[in-house]
């Protein structure tokens, strides 16, 4: 075996061990924790607005004061 295939396989081998869980994460059970998305403020006050407008989109792009962009 070469020297390449070598450092593939020991490269392999560490990888394999950073993905396996740890003493303490795989106790009593435990599962992953699902992820909880948290939105801002800003997020939100902007889906306001953008429920709020009205008419339907005529596609044109426009920047944040409303203005048609060329």
């Amino acid at each position: 075996m070469g020297l390449r295939q070598t450092h593939y396989l020991r490269m392999m081998a560490d990888g394999h061990m950073m993905f396996q869980p740890q003493k303490d994460e795989a106790a009593n059970g435990k599962t992953p924790t699902p992820a909880q998305f948290v939105y801002s403020e800003d997020l939100q006050a902007a889906q306001r607005i953008a429920a709020a407008a009205p008419g339907e989109p005529d596609g044109a792009v426009r920047d944040a004061d409303g203005q048609e962009q060329v």
